[in-house]
Order: structure tokens, then sequence, then C-alpha cells
């Protein structure tokens, strides 16, 4: 008859020898026959919701930066525009602005708040879903859609609105996201910098749909800029009136029954403010 084990603390790093607590690496081995039983393999899916949890935590992280950047820009926007003064004998304000070039357009008359022209933000989340990302509101002014594109990479778009107007486009972030397992990954910030490259290639078309030369030159920036940003939290470039950032990817780790790191970069295109 085999010897029962020692009683073990509660998240069983310690074993209790009669007089203290011992770490379980120094517990002598048990009497009794040897005993060889096959360990059942371990299913993937357990790893690949850790992953998907890490990644979406780094994400939503990096959104509530951006938002809090575009919000600021929008109150400012709003601050800074002259009080209405529309009377009886006083017409009717005219309507949004053609664009004369590609740049933004007023979201709004009468505002200094800058919109995408000629794109909407339910026309956007409807392809995007079509494609199969998942879609939901982030905040009072947002819109997150992500989709898992690999086992450990995600593609993410944060779409956030006009201030009056819930489907007018203001600014559009693309997140490329790439994990890791163990406690000693590898560096994956190359791969989250393709990724998100990648990410803002395939909207790029969607948000600036005539505008063929701004998409290019923006394309380019990214391109180039892409793992080289900048670390001050403001606008890195501007490109035909459109303002962009863009953030490096770095490790974040979280520990659990394996350690999961995630790597994410940004890009972010907003409309600005227009005199």
């Amino acid at each position: 008859m085999s010897q029962a084990p020692p009683p073990r603390s509660p998240d069983g790093k310690w074993w209790w020898d009669g007089r203290q607590w011992v770490p379980v690496q120094q517990q002598p081995p048990l009497s009794g026959p040897p005993t060889g039983p096959v360990r059942p393999r371990r299913s993937a899916a357990p790893l690949i919701v850790v992953v998907a949890v890490v990644a979406a935590l780094v994400i939503i992280g990096l959104i509530a930066g951006g938002t809090l950047w575009i919000r600021s820009l929008q109150a400012a926007t709003e601050t800074s525009a002259p009080p209405s003064t529309a009377s009886a004998d006083r017409p009717p304000p005219s309507p949004s602005p053609t664009p004369a070039g590609p740049g933004p357009v007023r979201c709004q008359p009468r505002t200094t708040e800058g919109c995408f022209p000629k794109v909407r933000v339910s026309k956007l989340v409807a392809a995007l879903r079509s494609k199969g990302f998942q879609c939901e509101k982030s905040g009072s002014y947002g819109t997150r859609c992500t989709k898992q594109i690999a086992t450990r990479d995600q593609h993410t778009y944060a779409l956030n609105h006009s201030l009056r107007d819930a489907d007018q486009l203001t600014s559009l972030m693309a997140l490329g996201t790439s994990s890791a397992v163990g406690a000693d990954p590898p560096d994956r910030t190359g791969q989250a910098n393709r990724r998100t490259v990648e990410a803002l290639q395939l909207e790029l078309d969607q948000v600036l749909p005539a505008a063929d030369s701004t998409r290019r030159k923006i394309a380019d920036w990214v391109r180039d800029h892409q793992g080289r940003c900048s670390d001050v939290f403001d606008v890195h470039e501007v490109i035909d009136g459109y303002e962009l950032r863009c953030s490096n990817p770095e490790p974040i780790a979280v520990s659990g029954k394996q350690v999961v790191t995630t790597w994410s970069g940004s890009v972010t295109i907003g409309a600005g403010r227009l005199r």
C-alpha cells in the first residue's frame, strides 16, 4: 500500500513535513511502486483564448489613448466654434462645402471639426463585418472592430465619429497585434509592425475613396515610419490636410497558466480641425 501524499498549501507550491512548510521542489519521493501515467495531450484552445484576451487588453489601452487625444481636439473644436446667431431674417446655413481638393471637409457649417468627405461610419462598419470583423461600441464617440487573422495575430480598427453626427468619420486608427507564449518569447516587434502597415493599407481605399494621390502618400509615409515613430504624443505628419501619428510596438506580458507577451503598433489618420 503506497504512502499518502503530504498535505499541500492551497496554491500547490508548499508541503507540510510535520514541522514546517517546505517548497514543493524539496518534497521527498513517495514510497510505493513507480507509476508512469501517460499525460493527456493539452488542447490548444485555452492557449488561443489566453492570447486573444491579452491582445484585446493591449488594443483597448491603445485605443483609449488615441481616443483621448482625438476627443481633446474635438472639444477644442467645439469651444472655438462661434455661437449661433440665426434669426428670422437670416438665410439658413449653407450645407457642408464640397472639398476643392483631397483633404478633409467641415463636419458641420460654422465649426472647425474636420471629417472625411463622402465616408459614412455605418457603411465602414457594415463592410468590416462582412469581412469577418467583430464590431462593438467603444466609448461615446467610437466603434471598435477586431478580427483574428492568424493564431497569434490580429487586425483592429477604431472608428471615431463627429460630436454632432455619429455617421461622419473624424478619424481612423489601424492596429496590428502579434503575440508569443513563454517566459522568454521571441521578439514579435517586426511582425506587429507588418500587421499594422497591412491593416492600414487594407482600409485606405474605404476612408479615402476619391483621393488616389493622398492614399499613396499616406501609405508610403506609414511604410517608412512605422517602427520608427516619434515618442511625442502629437501629430507626426500632415498629408493633404490629414493628421498622421503612429506608435511603436512595445511588449506587454501577462502571466497566468502561461506567460503571454503581446506587441501592438498603431497608425491614426485624423481629419483634424479646419480654419
